[in-house]
């Protein structure tokens, strides 16, 4: 587990991961810029920005525009706290990969972010079929609030591959992906 005194200090390492889609998504970036600062943070900040063009105002930032899928591995094994796009490729990685639950917040079609609100569909699912928050949330005007509540508190482990991506339920998760398709 992470304490608070360690997503303060020196020795944790933050990872952010937002895509590959050409949107930005800084709202995001925003955000997590304003809560690290409050904190005063000094933790190692990576983040996997996509097209945005960001200018991070905290200072201890590690900025890619992509990172090769062994390379985000690696990084997600080291974080103690992870905060990611709803992108089901990048879920279903870091639900094996790493050791503590993420902090997901999809992109939503109404900032620009995506074409449409399928991440927050996907979320949607996530939660009906665990009949758990998980720790998703889907927030507009309270990311700071869920931010700073994550990066504040102990690290959960990570139980999305017990939940969601085990065997069992691939072929329900893979009949609703096709069902949502369906009505694109």
């Amino acid at each position: 587990m992470v304490s608070k005194s360690k997503i303060l200090g020196k020795s944790s390492l933050i990872f952010v991961t937002v895509g590959s889609t050409n949107f930005p998504f800084d709202r995001l970036f925003v955000a997590i810029d304003n809560v690290l600062s409050e904190l005063n943070s000094e933790a190692k900040l990576v983040v996997q920005m996509g097209y945005s063009t960001y200018m991070w105002r905290y200072k201890n930032v590690e900025l890619h525009k992509y990172l090769k899928p062994k390379e985000m591995e690696l990084i997600f094994l080291k974080a103690d706290k992870i905060i990611t796009h709803a992108g089901f490729g990048t879920l279903y990685k870091l639900s094996s990969k790493s050791r503590y639950m993420p902090l997901i917040v999809p992109r939503l079609n109404r900032h620009g972010e995506h074409i449409n609100n399928h991440q927050r569909d996907f979320i949607d699912f996530l939660k009906k079929k665990t009949n758990r928050d998980l720790g998703l949330f889907i927030a507009d005007k309270k990311i700071e609030t869920s931010l700073l509540k994550y990066l504040s508190s102990s690290s959960s482990p990570n139980y999305l591959y017990q939940y969601i991506f085990y065997t069992h339920n691939e072929n329900q998760i893979s009949m609703n992906i096709d069902h949502y398709l369906s009505r694109m």
